[in-house]
């Protein structure tokens, strides 16, 4: 009697569990073609780190531009810039731009990548609801499937508009870094000078070509 109610148990998880990873990937195609569809867009965000092991609680705010795979982002101090095949990578303090291919940069950020790229580099799962702030997210957890520093990623998904409010990088290290989108504004275009690095604007930098 006791192995009938053990194996009726642990069928009724293996069935629950199921339907509600089919809702986060659901949940997550209907994300992509919602993100995918705006042709450009411009961002404000928070980047939050914390590690209480370290004693690390910091805050930056910041803008993210990105069309498709292209993308800019402007941080206090540094600057992330990606033509879709170039990664430049300045830093204010040391006057230095260092430059990958985006296949070599193994930490390179796109908006869409993340989404676009799920199947093959994550298992998802469905992480339950959250309410902060009087508003109801939904949260889909994605966890790497190959071994990096990288522990697990959380898209924080509202329902109307259908898009990330916000997303919690978790590392292996303790780390974990939130990024809020606090604008998120859809535009129809940017000029292609937006996504590469203009040595002209920087006359001191220092140039270090890692491809």
């Amino acid at each position: 009697m006791k192995k009938s109610i053990f194996i009726t148990l642990a069928i009724f998880i293996s069935v629950t569990c199921f339907g509600q990873n089919k809702k986060a990937e659901i949940l997550l195609k209907n994300l992509i073609k919602e993100t995918t569809s705006y042709k450009a867009v411009e961002t404000e965000i928070s980047i939050k780190m914390e590690n209480s092991e370290a004693g690390i609680n910091e805050t930056k705010s910041g803008k993210i531009f990105f069309s498709g795979n292209k993308y800019r982002i402007e941080l206090p101090g540094q600057y992330i810039i990606s033509d879709g095949k170039t990664v430049w990578t300045y830093i204010e303090d040391d006057e230095e731009v260092m430059i990958n291919n985006v296949e070599k940069e193994e930490n390179s950020f796109s908006i869409t990548n993340i989404l676009t790229s799920y199947n093959d580099n994550y298992n998802i799962k469905y992480g339950g609801q959250e309410t902060i702030k009087n508003e109801k997210y939904e949260i889909i957890d994605l966890a790497p499937k190959t071994d990096n520093n990288l522990k697990l990623i959380q898209l924080y998904v509202s329902s109307s508009p259908l898009r990330v409010k916000e997303v919690k990088s978790h590392d292996k290290n303790g780390s974990i870094y939130i990024y809020q989108i606090k604008k998120f504004i859809p535009l129809s275009s940017f000029k292609d000078s937006l996504f590469t690095f203009s040595e002209k604007e920087f006359p001191n930098v220092e140039v270090n070509d890692m491809r």
